[in-house]
Formats: structure tokens, C-alpha cells, sequence
């Protein structure tokens, strides 16, 4: 119902008695609480506490609907985030306890009661408090009988980030004012296997995210200062955090807050109270996609046999040895190489080994170029490097230390050394330079040359 009618009964029965109830059941809880650890003792704490705030907010609206003329002047959507907040506490505060208590334990009932009664209290609040007229009468509306109907007929499922390999030990940045709030979250995620880092304001949480990495923010809408949507703004501003997945929290339900939020780049929005396991999910879904996302952004640049640059990837960066030496003269230098006899090591060792031997080249070629140079695979058994800002004397011991380096790491089969060398040729600018399709045309015409001329050697005109 809207806020002209709620009233001063709605409120006393549907909402203020639940929550003196919870706050009974925590002072029951307190007086057996010695034996516990001061973990637990501080999580009744704070269930105490948001209990004993949320019933003193629904006293002072029912104050206010008491002495105002004009009931309809409330603001709903202060009200339902008012409310949400110390909810969100009792919550995920209960929730808590009940995991890291004995499932026979007196306390872990108490609090089984808490969360029972705090889910039935947030039902009372979006049913007494919405701003649209209530219309559960109209044709096709779900009840809440349709919808525990649909949950029953589902198979349970269970989640547990902490079961799924490759988001365990991802980090996990919390920004919020609240510091209960960011306990609970931080606990639970901790449990589940994931590294968490808490800021209590935008200043810091952009202090942060400019000196260290995460894989995933937890960002609380409303804070003072700088609020949600600001820091969600800058952050995406941060080197590294363009795509970085941020999920906003807030007790605002208006609508307008969630399409704002994911225009400007939002992952996903959690409304208060946050239910845990939902979390869990949404972190991880939003992980899992950001992992394939950076998979398939991998795929298309590297090779994935060898994990070097791919053709395409690796004639796009030498373009811009292209521009640099029309920019400023800068010199270069290419090599392209092939390994001796390819296909007779295949024939006789099979795919599997050959395969192998191009990932051994790889690894030895990489450990004797310069860590500035490019290297990548152009397909088959042929590769390519590029070296900038280099002479061309420079530039021949370079294609020459790789040569000699194949050629004297040989691979270690199960039984056997397998022998095999390159051959490659050279292309440097100082010999003349017109396009970098000549450039590359050279290359492979003194690859060809060496070939000729022997295999195991480079060649240049």
C-alpha cells in the first residue's frame, strides 16, 4: 500500500512486534553467550543492535503517521531504506552465527527462529510499503502460494564458490560506510575461498584501486561523500579496470538507480537485504564471465599451442615498427625461422611430439631474445621476431644467438634426445625500406635462401 495508507496497526503488528521479537530472542541468546567465541558473542551484538535500531525507526513512523496530517507526504523509499539497512544486519549477521555453530546448538535455533522472523518482516515491508497501489487482485498477478508452488517443484540446487577451482583466490574489493555490513560480506567470502579487501569510502577505495589489482568490487550505493555511482565512474577510469566487474548494493529500489548505475558500467545490482547465497552466485557468475571474457580475448591474440602472439597479433604490433621508422628513423629488424625438417620429425615421432618441439622452441628462443623484442608463431613450424631500436650488427648477433641456441638445447624425449635446428632469415631497414609487406617478403626470401644453402644457419642479402 502506499504511504497514505499505512497505518499506525500495520505497522505495530506487522513490523515493530517482529522486530522487539528478534530483539527478545538476542537478549535470550546473550545471557548462555559466555561459552562462545568472540566472534559469535560480537555477531548477537550486532543482531542486537540493528534489531533494537530497526524497531525504534518503525516507532518513529508510526509517530509520524500518528501526529501528520498528511500521511501521504511520506517518502516510501526512505522508509524501505531506512528499514533495510539494520535488516540487512540481522540478517546476514544470523546467518552467520547459524554457520559456525553445532547444528545441535540452543543459539543456532534461536537464530533459525531471527532468520525466520526477519525474512517474514521484509516481506511486511515491501507489502505495507510500496508506492504503487497494491494490485495482487488483478488477473494473472503470482501469489506468494504460485511462487512457493514453482519453488518446490525445482530441484534444490546447491552452490558453493568455494567448489569451483578457478575463482578460488580471487580478490575481492568491499566498499561501504557500514562496517558491520562489510564484515558480513567479507566473512562469508572469505569462507568460500576468495581474498577480500575492505575501503569504507570512494577516496580510499580509488587509492586502492590505483596501486593494486582485484578481480571484482562490491560497491555500496549510498555513501557520504562520494557516492556509489562516482566511484563506479572513476574506478572504470583506473588502468586495468575498464572491465574490471562491479556489483552495486543498495537499499534503494527505485528503478531509476538500477538503469543508471548499469549504464554507466554496473555488472549486476544487489538489493538490501542481501540475501548470502545470492551473493555467492552473482560473484560468481560475474567472475566466471570476466574469466571467459579474458579467455576469448587470450585466444585471439595468442597462439594456443605455444602461448606466443598469433599471426594475426603478431604482424599487427609490427606495424608499429612501421610508424616509429617513418615517425623518427627508428631501425629494425626482423627474423623469420623454420624448423629444419619438420615434417620428418612428425613422420617419425608423430604430432604429439611435434607439437612439442614447437613449444620447446618457444621456451629457448624466448630465454635469448631481448625482453622488448616481439616473438610469435606465423603457423606450422614457422616463427617470427622483431626487434626495435636496433643495429643492424646488433640485430645479426641477435638472429645468430637464437640460431645456436636451438641447436644446442636439444628436447628430452621419454627414451631419447631429440636433435633439431632453424633456419631463418633476416630483414633489417637499414637495407632499404618501403613497406612492411616488403619487409616481411625479404624475411621469408632469405628463409628460403638458407634453406638452400644448407638448414641450421640465417641469411641475409
Amino acid at each position: 500500500m502506499s504511504a497514505s495508507e499505512i497505518s499506525q496497526i500495520d505497522l505495530t503488528q506487522g513490523m515493530l512486534f517482529p522486530a522487539q521479537s528478534i530483539t527478545s530472542m538476542c537478549q535470550e541468546a546473550q545471557h548462555v553467550v559466555d561459552d562462545l567465541d568472540s566472534e559469535v558473542s560480537e555477531d548477537i551484538a550486532h543482531v542486537l543492535n540493528s534489531s533494537k535500531k530497526l524497531a525504534n525507526l518503525i516507532s518513529d513512523h508510526i509517530s509520524t503517521i500518528e501526529n501528520t496530517d498528511t500521511p501521504s507526504g511520506l517518502d516510501t523509499r526512505t522508509i524501505r531504506h531506512d528499514m533495510k539497512n539494520p535488516l540487512n544486519v540481522v540478517l546476514g549477521c544470523s546467518k552467520l552465527i547459524i554457520d559456525d555453530l553445532p547444528l545441535d546448538d540452543s543459539i543456532r535455533q534461536i537464530f533459525l527462529q531471527v532468520v525466520e522472523i526477519a525474512n517474514d518482516l521484509q516481506n511486511q515491508i515491501e507489502l505495507l510499503i510500496v508506492d504503487e497501489p497494491d494490485n495482487k487482485n488483478f488477473d494473472g498477478a503470482a501469489t506468494s502460494g504460485d511462487i512457493e508452488n514453482l519453488l518446490s517443484s525445482v530441484d534444490q540446487f546447491k552452490f558453493e564458490l568455494s567448489e569451483i577451482d578457478r575463482i578460488s583466490g580471487k580478490k575481492i574489493l568491499i566498499v561501504d560506510d557500514d562496517k558491520i555490513n562489510r564484515s558480513i560480506f567479507s566473512r562469508r567470502l572469505e569462507q568460500r575461498g576468495l581474498e577480500v579487501f575492505q575501503r569504507a569510502n570512494g577516496v580510499e577505495a580509488l587509492e586502492f584501486v590505483n596501486s593494486q589489482s582485484v578481480d571484482l568490487i562490491l560497491l555500496d550505493l549510498l555513501m557520504p561523500g562520494m557516492n556509489g555511482i562516482e566511484v563506479l565512474e572513476k574506478i572504470k577510469l583506473v588502468d586495468g579496470y575498464a572491465n574490471i566487474p562491479i556489483l552495486i548494493v543498495s537499499g534503494l529500489d527505485d528503478p531509476r538507480s538500477i538503469v543508471m548505475c548499469l549504464r554507466r558500467g554496473a555488472t549486476d545490482y544487489l538489493s538490501k537485504p542481501v540475501e548470502l547465497s545470492v551473493l555467492e552466485i552473482k560473484i560468481a557468475s560475474a567472475l566466471e564471465k570476466n574469466i571467459l571474457q579474458s579467455n576469448l580475448e587470450q585466444m585471439a591474440l595468442y597462439d594456443q599451442l605455444t602461448g606466443l602472439f598469433n599471426r594475426h597479433s603478431i604482424l599487427s604490433a609490427l606495424e608499429e615498427f612501421e610508424s616509429a621508422y617513418y615517425e623518427d628513423g627508428t631501425d629494425f629488424g626482423i627474423l623469420t625461422i623454420d624448423i629444419d625438417n619438420f615434417k620428418k620429425i612428425n613422420d617419425t615421432y608423430g604430432h604429439d611430439i611435434g607439437d612439442q618441439a614447437l613449444q620447446h622452441l618457444s621456451k629457448v628462443v624466448v630465454q635469448v631474445i631481448r625482453g622488448q623484442d616481439l616473438f610469435g608463431r606465423l603457423g606450422g613450424e614457422e616463427f617470427i621476431i622483431g626487434s626495435n631500436h636496433i643495429s643492424f650488427p646488433d640485430f645479426i648477433d641477435v638472429s645468430e644467438r637464437v640460431r645456436k641456441a636451438v641447436e644446442t638445447n636439444n628436447m628430452a624425449l621419454q627414451e631419447e634426445i631429440l636433435p633439431f635446428t632453424v633456419s631463418g632469415g633476416i630483414y633489417h631497414s637499414t637495407t632499404g625500406f618501403s613497406s612492411m609487406a616488403e619487409a616481411l617478403k625479404t624475411s621469408d626470401q632469405n628463409l628460403y635462401n638458407a634453406k638452400n644453402r644448407g638448414r641450421n644457419r640465417v641469411e641475409i642479402d
